[in-house]
């Protein structure tokens, strides 16, 4: 079934199309919370981005691990549960330049529909505008529904665009010219890996927050502690966090443990938050 529950022949839905179908579901499945704008803001998004028919080989994209350029999930909380959309716009040639052509144009047709507050986003963007054909990807956009109220809008940016050697450079550059020039001064605390997304709050009157999202490969206690510490957590949160689930506290993780650092105007001096 197409948008509209309009059937239609096998070849001819498009990526968008299955997506919708399973957006519909998700919400049917939450029921009277589940946020009714959601489908229509997912159909229309998905005509910008430039999907393919299903039936077409996909498009190269790091989004998920079937090359899919979109994910739904849920943040379960108090009350309504949070329904989120992260979305990857794409065009021909399948390439980062290709797809940060693209991304601009989802960003300013979302400005065009929910108003967004643009000012950060292109103090910076030059910095991130990919001139590395081996990125892995370029921008993505992700939209948290809440029941009630205006959707929550980020916008991810890739701080390897221009090679992981630049990486550093960029993300500093890019606070100095958001007003946080003293947020990185020390360097990330516990941390010796680069961030591999930035992500910038674009949505009209939300909290201006800068994230970034750094990747801990095999990380030891002792550098999620100092990273959990310096977002407010106790003393020994990280390590038992660790330690519930992996054999040792001072043992690493076979694979990378993502925390998350957020910043604003109101802490100039380090994040404000962390998440592992």
């Amino acid at each position: 079934m197409g948008e509209g529950g309009t059937s239609m022949e096998p070849g001819t839905r498009s990526v968008r199309d299955e997506g919708l179908a399973q957006l519909e579901a998700l919400c049917a499945a939450l029921g009277p919370e589940a946020p009714r704008e959601a489908p229509g803001f997912f159909g229309e998004a998905g005509a910008v981005c430039s999907w393919r028919r299903s039936s077409e080989p996909p498009r190269w994209s790091a989004l998920t691990d079937d090359c899919t350029p979109f994910e739904f999930s849920l943040a379960i909380q108090d009350g309504a549960p949070a329904l989120r959309l992260l979305i990857e716009a794409q065009d021909d040639p399948a390439c980062p330049a290709s797809y940060w052509e693209a991304g601009r144009r989802l960003t300013d047709w979302m400005d065009a529909r929910h108003g967004l507050d643009l000012e950060r986003l292109r103090a910076v963007e030059d910095l991130f505008r990919p001139e590395d054909p081996a990125a892995y990807w370029s921008i993505w956009h992700a939209v948290a529904f809440r029941s009630g109220g205006l959707p929550r809008i980020k916008v991810f940016l890739n701080p390897r665009a221009k090679g992981p050697a630049e990486c550093d450079r960029i993300v500093r550059t890019a606070f100095r010219r958001l007003g946080l020039p003293d947020a990185l001064a020390g360097g990330l605390p516990g941390c010796a890996t680069p961030p591999v997304v930035v992500s910038l709050d674009v949505g009209s009157g939300t909290t201006s927050r800068v994230t970034l999202h750094v990747a801990l490969v095999r990380a030891p206690a002792s550098e999620l502690e100092a990273l959990a510490r310096s977002g407010g957590a106790l003393e020994g949160d990280a390590t038992d966090l660790l330690a519930s689930m992996a054999s040792s506290p001072a043992g690493a993780f076979q694979r990378a443990i993502f925390a998350t650092l957020q910043f604003d105007s109101e802490h100039p001096d380090g994040p404000s938050a962390v998440g592992l």
